[in-house]
């Protein structure tokens, strides 16, 4: 069974909506219809009177408008009635909305993988460690302040290190303010001097949060050079780093972290078996193949 996937975002739901207030605020209106039809009844098949379902809530209310105010009450009257009877009514609709939106977020995600490939798998100055020439290349979304992307760290590099022919891109996304983003400055720039994977390890092995000054300790202790380290923190080049990783998890509709893409396949979040996870959908690009990497 797969673990519920966890993200870290800004916002106190990283990793959905709840949609029930919302529902229960809109099935309302729907409802205004249902309980006129249920009070006056309409026929079924056999001929007896039954509840019929409404799909669109706009249509409801646009029939419901034209009602009366003391017609108005009477139907909300019923209207609580048959909710307060039936409450799994809207636990259902709860469930249909979300399917659909699951649909429709997996099809805008296939067309923009499709869109942006290229930025996505193959840019030319985006950290990665492993193979130069991969069998499977395998992005990362996260943000150095994220636990979740913290308590994924050794999976990736128990991943990374047994197996050679991977590559492992790494997109700096700071969702969380001025700290992340210093830090994610001091990764990009150690790039610069070869030990972006090291200084990378190191920053999650830190404890606590991270801010500049405890990043360019960290930075200190792998044996960089400070003065051209910083030098680079300040370049326009990792600003433009930053600001495109940003621009593509826009694109691709990313809004908390980890996130991984393999291929055309995406793991939203760290869920507690995202190295088995990981391990199978590699697997599948290299039985399959991969049409956008």
């Amino acid at each position: 069974m797969t673990s519920t996937p966890e993200t870290s975002a800004p916002s106190p739901k990283a990793g959905g909506v709840e949609l029930l207030p919302l529902l229960m605020v809109g099935a309302v209106a729907v409802m205004l219809v249902i309980a006129g039809r249920i009070d006056r009844g309409v026929p079924a098949a056999g001929g007896a009177s039954q509840p019929v379902q409404v799909a669109d809530a706009s249509s409801a209310t646009a029939e419901a408008s034209g009602v009366s105010d003391a017609e108005r009450a009477r139907i909300e009257g019923v209207v609580k009635e048959y909710l307060l009877k039936n409450p799994e009514i809207l636990i259902e609709m709860q469930q249909t909305l979300e399917a659909k939106m699951d649909e429709q977020r997996t099809a805008q995600m296939a067309g923009a993988l499709k869109e942006n490939a290229q930025s996505l798998y193959k840019a030319p100055n985006t950290p990665f460690v492993g193979a130069e020439n991969p069998e499977v290349t395998v992005v990362e979304f996260f943000d150095y302040n994220c636990g979740f992307c913290r308590r994924a760290m050794p999976d990736i590099a128990k991943l990374t290190a047994g197996d050679p022919k991977l590559k492992f891109v790494f997109k700096e996304f700071p969702i969380f303010g001025k700290d992340s983003e210093a830090v994610a400055r001091v990764a990009i720039a150690a790039k610069n001097q070869g030990k972006y994977w090291e200084v990378h390890k190191a920053l999650f092995e830190h404890d606590g949060k991270l801010n500049e000054e405890s990043a360019l300790q960290v930075a200190g202790s792998v044996g960089l050079d400070m003065e051209k380290l910083k030098a680079d923190m300040a370049a326009p080049e990792t600003q433009k780093e930053i600001d495109e990783t940003r621009q593509l998890a826009e694109k691709l509709g990313i809004q908390g972290t980890p996130h991984f893409f393999i291929g055309e396949q995406v793991i939203p979040g760290a869920p507690e078996d995202l190295y088995d996870q990981l391990q199978s959908k590699i697997a599948d690009i290299r039985k399959s193949g991969c049409s956008i990497c």
